[in-house]
């Protein structure tokens, strides 16, 4: 939402471009605030670190530690460590994922997933200002469906399940993509747009999260990189969408090039390229999503073991409130 009232301050596409990454060149500054994961650290055998950083983040949360609880913790990650080892024979993190079936294959499953989840919410807010001709007021509303979409997800995901709700929200979003097009009402089509874009938000936020929860200690920030990783492939595609739809008038030779969305009301061919693109690709995401396992509720896997079985025992549903 702020980039679209700075965008409209500073028209010059360099100026601004200058001006929105000008406070990236404090992000160093992250390496002296941030400290590591107490629970990576205590996988790597670090289980000092690990107290120390427990005992900080207590601190700041005023939050009086019991030494003794710590210390039988401290114990517990050592001997934990100690029979990852020993399972493992000191292997590194992604030879032991290559070497799960199961793991290669949730990899290769979570990354369509954000491959499609990406092309869809990079081609929507790209084309979001292509809606009207208040292209800066359209973004700013996809923007605060960002900031909805996020509320909504917090309730969600503990309330209904990882899984069921993201795919709910990508299935949603694939309808939503579709029916502006049938109809002719711009304010009805603008809501069921920002529809679409709060739910490919919820859906995008909510990978990361479950994908995180999928992978083991030792491997799920490399899971997560890789999953983000093919998941560049959609937002590289997405500025291409575009391009996808001419529309020709008979205006003498000109050919009128108009934008992937407004091209609905104009060119009715236009409807299925939709269809086949925002709308077929989130259900494919939806429908790939099936096949991941359940995470609420379950316990964080620190081994590939652990984390191949996810999925297989029951998990109590949340209460009703």
């Amino acid at each position: 939402m702020l980039l679209a009232g700075v965008a409209y301050a500073v028209p010059n596409w360099r100026r601004l471009l200058r001006t929105i990454h000008a406070p990236a060149l404090m992000l160093p500054l992250y390496w002296l605030l941030l400290d590591e994961s107490p629970r990576w650290l205590a996988t790597r055998g670090r289980r000092a670190d690990a107290a120390r950083v427990l005992r900080k983040a207590a601190r700041w949360n005023g939050i009086v530690l019991d030494e003794n609880a710590l210390a039988s913790l401290e114990k517990t990650n050592e001997s934990s460590v100690e029979t990852t080892r020993e399972h493992t024979g000191e292997t590194g993190p992604w030879r032991r994922l290559v070497r799960s079936r199961a793991l290669m294959a949730r990899l290769a499953l979570c990354s369509c997933c954000w491959a499609a989840t990406s092309f869809v919410y990079y081609g929507l807010t790209i084309n979001s200002v292509s809606l009207s001709e208040r292209k800066h007021v359209d973004f700013a509303l996809n923007m605060l469906m960002e900031v909805v979409a996020s509320l909504l997800l917090a309730m969600a995901l503990e309330r209904f399940g990882r899984r069921k709700s993201i795919l709910t929200a990508l299935f949603a979003c694939g309808v939503v993509c579709v029916l502006p097009y049938f109809i002719s009402h711009g304010g009805v089509s603008l809501g069921l747009f920002l529809a679409g874009k709060l739910a490919v938000t919820f859906a995008f936020n909510g990978l990361y999260i479950h994908t995180t929860e999928l992978f083991p200690t030792e491997t799920r920030s490399s899971a997560l990189s890789a999953c983000s990783l093919v998941g560049r492939v959609g937002s590289i595609l997405a500025p291409q969408t575009p391009l996808l739809v001419t529309k020709g008038r008979l205006s003498g030779s000109d050919l009128e090039i108009v934008t992937f969305l407004t091209a609905g009301y104009l060119c009715p061919q236009s409807v299925y390229v939709q269809a086949a693109l925002f709308g077929g690709v989130a259900m494919t995401a939806a429908l790939l999503l099936l096949l991941a396992p359940e995470t609420r509720r379950a316990p964080l896997p620190d081994t590939a073991a652990a984390a191949a079985a996810l999925g297989r025992q029951q998990i109590a549903p949340a209460p009703v409130r």
